[in-house]
């Protein structure tokens, strides 16, 4: 009897499913695309018909049908087998999503939170003052969250206690369970299927408070993958060719509110590779509005690697300074804000034109520091060809040569936060494993790491021996293992540095740096023992002399 993985490979024309995410052009017996999972201007994303599997030259991510579903909407293997079942009409029996019970969780809680924004005065005449009229509350699921005991006991009723936690709603306190968004309004963020998976919390109370709090990292959310207001724009987006990103919930819910359906927000992340992947399924055309504002621009300016690499086309929304969407229209109506839609300039003639416009070109010195943030943001593009076009651009504008743009400022120091030293080596193995050869004793070099970062290092110096790829093998890695590996691959920094002598410059930079670290620890312990009597001045002479030589 044929299993259902295997009819629903043969039931489902590989090339169809995918062409719902990827524009796919045949050539040959295959079929070509731009790769929905990295981002890249020419296409590498190969589907086989006949063998029915996809694989991507750029980045190696490669399955079937299945794999190719589980990755684009982020799920488990079981929960994906279940879901194309549904589409296919195919039965199945006993097979529980992994994480229903989170979305349950959340589904029963917004009901609560809605219940309660009806019994709260103060929230809804917040809600009156800034002019979000019935029918956005309803449309948009916004409530009103509360700690009380009567929620405490509803919830622990209905749900297990470790799951609770697990949703990020909850938090262990003194007294037991406190539920996160205690005196909030409420924003249910959606998934693309408009399950809710988390929430935004905008305080009314003040108190020293962050203004807005959003739900933690869960097993269904991640700020990086999801934005708020998709669900409820992407038909309309796709029908207007274009999305406009905004940073604020009260921004997307006003444009949606004056008939503009096709606005998003980011959720206080800078804009990822996900989101433009995601965004791209559905328009090649984003405008950006944030805040007009220097804010605003240090948020423009933290998108340029990936809107930069992006096949999309961005454009920027500017309003007045110190206005948002939400505010503007408040001031100046509807028709005004989509005036300044329609007069909205590409994304690196924003960047250009703020520069100039903080900067005094004319004087030297104003033009060397323009010049050196203008640097960091070319040097961000993944393409080497859309990079020279840049730079040749930005050569142009300000009147200086080439290679006073080529000429990159040592980047080896500046690894962002979020990433630590050892995941940023693990980053770099993970998309160029032959930098092993580069590690002095890779086997020795393993007391940089522990735990899950232990077992990757471990699983890529393996493969780099035996000569096999790590994407053989990562179906069979624990789970934490591969996501970590993920991650690490996916990292935006990873993704940005794309030249071989650059890359090699960092990752000797990192060796060096984690054997700094290690010698540091070693001397503080040595030191402690010899404070405690132990004849140990050799070793703590070996090794300052083994950092100094670094």
């Amino acid at each position: 009897m044929m299993s259902i993985v295997d009819e629903l490979k043969e039931r489902i024309d590989i090339v169809e499913f995918i062409s719902r995410y990827v524009k796919l052009k045949k050539s040959g017996s295959n079929y070509f695309g731009l790769c929905p999972f990295h981002v890249e201007k020419t296409p590498s994303f190969s589907v086989n018909p006949e063998k029915g599997f996809f694989h991507c030259f750029g980045c190696g991510e490669s399955g079937d049908v299945i794999k190719f579903y589980m990755k684009i909407e982020n799920l488990e293997f079981k929960e994906a087998v279940r879901e194309l079942a549904e589409q296919y009409g195919i039965e199945i029996h006993r097979f529980k999503e992994q994480h229903s019970i989170l979305f349950d969780i959340h589904t029963y809680i917004n009901k609560l939170f809605r219940n309660e924004l009806h019994k709260h005065l103060e929230a809804t005449n917040y809600l009156k003052q800034r002019k979000i009229p019935p029918e956005a509350i309803d449309r948009f699921g916004i409530g009103f969250g509360r700690s009380t005991e009567i929620l405490i006991r509803k919830m622990t009723s209905e749900f297990p206690y470790k799951e609770l936690i697990k949703s990020g709603l909850f938090v262990e306190g003194r007294y037991g369970l406190h539920m996160r968004f205690d005196n909030r309004i409420t924003f249910p963020i959606k998934d693309l299927k408009g399950r809710i998976v988390g929430f935004g919390g905008r305080t009314i109370s003040g108190g020293g408070k962050p203004k807005y709090i959003n739900s933690p990292e869960t097993p269904i959310f991640s700020k990086k993958k999801i934005l708020y207001g998709l669900y409820e724009a992407k038909d309309s987006a796709r029908k207007n060719g274009a999305f406009i990103l905004t940073e604020g919930y009260f921004d997307c819910i006003r444009l949606h509110i004056s008939g503009l359906n096709n606005a998003v927000a980011t959720l206080g992340t800078a804009l990822s590779v996900y989101h433009t992947t995601t965004l791209g399924r559905y328009t090649e055309k984003i405008y950006l509005n944030y805040d007009a504002d220097e804010a605003g621009f240090k948020a423009m300016k933290r998108s340029a690697p990936v809107v930069l690499s992006s096949p999309i086309k961005a454009f920027v929304v500017t309003l007045d300074r110190d206005e948002d969407p939400d505010s503007f229209i408040a001031k100046h109506g509807v028709q005004h804000y989509i005036e300044k839609l329609n007069s909205a300039v590409p994304y690196f003639d924003y960047i250009i034109g703020f520069l100039r416009d903080r900067y005094e070109l004319n004087d030297p010195v104003e033009k060397a520091r323009a010049i050196e943030e203008l640097k960091d943001i070319v040097h961000s593009i993944r393409e080497p060809v859309i990079r020279s076009g840049y730079i040749s651009k930005v050569a142009r504008i300000l009147n200086i040569s080439e290679g006073m743009l080529s000429m990159k400022q040592d980047t080896s120091h500046h690894i962002p936060k979020g990433l630590n030293k050892a995941k940023a080596l693990l980053g770099f193995l993970s998309v160029e494993p032959t930098l092993v050869s580069w590690i002095e004793n890779p086997d020795g070099f393993e007391k940089h790491f522990s735990g899950v970062e232990l077992d990757l290092y471990r699983a890529i110096k393996n493969c780099y021996k035996n000569n096999t790829s790590i994407n053989h093998i990562l179906d069979k890695l624990p789970k934490e293992v591969s996501n970590l590996y993920y991650e690490v691959s996916l990292s935006e920094y990873i993704l940005s540095v794309n030249e071989k002598s650059m890359i090699r410059e960092i990752f000797k930079y990192l060796i060096r740096e984690l054997e700094r670290e290690n010698i540091l620890k070693e001397l503080k312990e040595l030191k402690k023992r010899i404070e405690q009597g132990e004849p140990l001045t050799k070793e703590y002479s070996t090794a300052l002399r083994k950092l100094t030589e670094l």
